[in-house]
């Protein structure tokens, strides 16, 4: 039993790992399943934006979009 467990150790620390690209079709996939949590309109208005960057993605909240739409829609206002 012992082998068979170093065995498997040795093969999955040797085996290489199937990395994922970071690109524009990664970020936008990653955008999508965003909008599920956060709605499609933060995705679209780009209140909330996520872009390749280095070996992963940036992910940003824009607190300024999203007082502005509030404003425009009436919602800050008592």
């Amino acid at each position: 039993m012992r082998r068979l467990l170093l065995i498997s150790c040795a093969m999955a620390a040797t085996t290489p790992a199937l990395a994922q690209t970071i690109d524009a079709k990664g970020a936008k996939e990653l955008a999508e399943t965003l909008s599920k949590y956060v709605g499609k309109t933060a995705i679209e208005k780009k209140i909330i934006d996520v872009r390749p960057e280095g070996d992963g993605y940036r992910v940003t909240f824009s607190s300024g979009k999203l007082l502005r739409i509030a404003a425009k829609t009436g919602i800050l206002q008592g």
